[in-house]
């Protein structure tokens, strides 16, 4: 993206802004993978009865569990304040890409937090030994439970893709928006300066 029209503060708030986001895009990346693959039940859940209703209490995240939901929060504030300064300093007007990245972060927490799963059905019965969100794409569990539902192997499927999508998804808005920003600065400098700016070229020279 061309910054020649913003002072050097600016560039570089901007840049910290670019560290973090991509700290915080390797981490939530790397504790998502470990949750796909590793992220265990609660054992408190072994004596659930499905179809009862009757839900034990959940402990809360710990571990890499823990950090990936706190890589997520800081997905959120970075959108929320980096966007907002983002449309304010650099470009002055509202960014779609600031709102469709908080739409998806907000998509992307809300689908995280329900399919936490707290135990998994296998042939019908219960089970709190077995590990990680891979199981329900490769046929070996048939319902997750969560805190609230009683989700079946085909959402547990449709929820997950949706949560893990969230990520490429988002780098590719950023490719896009960064490409198309070049594009426009690289057509404006063929194009020369526009009639306004020659008059206040002009203006500017008579002073």
């Amino acid at each position: 993206m061309h910054l020649g029209h913003i002072d050097e503060g600016d560039r570089k708030v901007l840049f910290v802004l670019g560290l973090f986001a991509l700290a915080v895009t390797i981490g939530v990346t790397t504790t998502g993978i470990w949750q796909f693959l590793f992220h265990e039940p609660n054992t408190a859940w072994s004596g659930y009865v499905v179809g009862l209703g009757t839900t034990p209490g959940s402990a809360e995240s710990t571990g890499v569990a823990e950090l990936h939901s706190l890589f997520g929060d800081l997905a959120g504030i970075l959108t929320l304040f980096g966007g907002a300064w983002f449309s304010v300093r650099v470009i002055y007007r509202l960014s779609w890409f600031s709102v469709v990245t908080m739409l998806v972060v907000v998509g992307a927490l809300l689908t995280g937090g329900s399919i936490r799963f707290n135990a998994t059905v296998h042939d019908g019965v219960v089970d709190v030994a077995t590990v990680g969100y891979s199981q329900f794409f490769t046929r070996d569990a048939e319902m997750a439970i969560t805190d609230r539902f009683e989700l079946g192997r085909t959402w547990m499927i449709i929820w997950t893709a949706l949560h893990v999508a969230s990520v490429p998804f988002l780098v590719g808005c950023a490719w896009f928006t960064l490409n198309q920003a070049q594009r426009r600065h690289a057509e404006k400098k063929d194009r020369g300066p526009s009639w306004i700016e020659g008059l206040d070229s002009k203006r500017e020279r008579s002073y």
